[in-house]
């Protein structure tokens, strides 16, 4: 990808719906701190991970500035979300950027196009760091012209949760806790049609969003069960929907409220999942922690069900970048990937925020399969289907579920919703 010098702040980041269940606490601090003679590296890190998320993430902070004596590294949490990137960007392009920073795979090629970030081979050479021990699907989605800008830290997927109790009572549950359900799109909707007819009054077969974000996910993520890899052309310039298979999705999941599975107008769909008011939900593993900390509830966690032919579903990634420096100091550079890997290999830790770890050996370590829930959706790591390497995802994002929001308050049919997207996409696009 072309890297273009930057010279003013993206302007096509609009805002997306957190991928979290908790917020991040905004906090004004200088970006890079300089070292001194004689003292020990400083090393500045802009983070957007609040409530659970941002307690594992200092634990690790804190683990690696005891590990070492040479090192300390300052963890600064900024606002999550699109505020984050273009503060991010601004304060590179004004000389003053941090020396390491978090970023979604999501907005990496934002932040490559616009030379945010350095590319990183030279350094992973550097501190001899392996990329061969991260999982091949994520590692790809950092490399641009063949060179690395991330080290990936996790995945979080798409997955469903259930209530052991209710799919007991129901007699979907099997012997070692996994849901009884057959194969294909006939097979759960004869699970749910099971669950409407047995579940007691009041508590419905699936909760889910009625709009906005998790809709949207379960939409792409049978689009892209289907075969298809991407909504844009190669070049990232036009729209490249599979009409047929666009269609498809959506009125399944269309159907899900047609047919009274999901309550519609549902304010809170994760608050009626963990309150014991519906059998199963999808949404992101980061609610793993969130259903842990219910009492009394019995939950169980999967990949997605592989409805409409492949294994595949939604997915983003954290990972950690090196912001480009109005002077180039090599020596906080190999600092800060040395931090960057030394994350990569906490992972035990950061799972708990319920992140599928981006490494391979963290994963098959002991210490990892100890860690409840997330064992069974540890898989659907090679099969996130991630977003292209276009400039503009999050802006896309937002016209996406726009447009498919009209699809489930009713007011358009799959096909015109479809056709306006594909639309919409161009215009943004081109």
């Amino acid at each position: 990808m072309k890297r273009k010098v930057l010279a003013t702040v993206i302007c096509l980041m609009l805002s997306l719906t957190t991928i979290s269940c908790s917020t991040a606490k905004n906090t004004a601090e200088p970006a890079s701190t300089k070292k001194t003679a004689g003292t020990k590296i400083q090393l500045t890190y802009w983070s957007f991970f609040g409530g659970g998320e941002g307690t594992y993430m200092q634990t690790i902070v804190d683990n690696y500035n005891k590990s070492q004596s040479d090192i300390v590294v300052k963890n600064v949490i900024q606002a999550w979300g699109t505020p984050y990137y273009t503060k991010l960007t601004a304060a590179v392009a004004a000389g003053k950027g941090p020396d390491i920073g978090a970023a979604h795979i999501s907005q990496l090629p934002a932040l490559v196009e616009s030379g945010t970030v350095y590319p990183l081979d030279k350094y992973a050479t550097d501190i001899k760091m392996d990329w061969g021990k991260f999982n091949k699907n994520i590692l790809s989605s950092t490399v641009y012209d063949d060179e690395h800008y991330a080290v990936p830290l996790d995945t979080h997927p798409f997955v469903m949760f259930y209530n052991k109790t209710l799919l007991k009572n129901a007699g979907l549950l099997s012997a070692d806790g996994k849901p009884i359900m057959e194969p294909g799109v006939e097979g759960f909707e004869k699970f749910l049609s099971t669950l409407k007819s047995k579940l007691p009054a009041g508590v419905y077969p699936l909760a889910e969003s009625n709009s906005g974000d998790d809709i949207y996910r379960l939409w792409y993520s049978l689009y892209v069960q289907q075969g298809p890899t991407t909504l844009l052309s190669e070049d990232f310039k036009k729209s490249s929907i599979d009409m047929e298979k666009a269609v498809k999705s959506a009125d399944f999941v269309k159907s899900l409220f047609t047919k009274g599975y999901v309550q519609k107008n549902l304010a809170d769909f994760v608050k009626t999942f963990s309150s014991g008011k519906a059998a199963i939900t999808f949404t992101g593993g980061w609610c793993t922690p969130v259903f842990e900390g219910i009492k009394g509830l019995s939950f169980g966690a999967c990949e997605l069900p592989t409805l409409m032919g492949k294994a595949a579903t939604w997915g983003d990634s954290h990972t950690i970048i090196i912001p480009v420096q109005k002077d180039e100091d090599k020596e906080k550079q190999e600092a800060a990937m040395k931090f960057a890997s030394f994350v990569a290999d906490s992972a035990p830790i950061w799972a708990q925020a319920g992140h599928i770890p981006a490494s391979d050996k963290v994963v098959a370590s002991e210490e990892f399969k100890k860690l409840p829930y997330i064992q069974d959706y540890a898989e659907a790591a090679k099969h996130v289907v991630f977003f292209s390497k276009s400039t503009t995802n999050w802006a896309m994002f937002d016209v996406i579920k726009k447009d498919l929001d009209t699809i489930w308050n009713g007011s358009k049919d799959s096909k015109t919703a479809l056709t306006k997207m594909a639309s919409d996409i161009d215009n943004l696009v081109k």
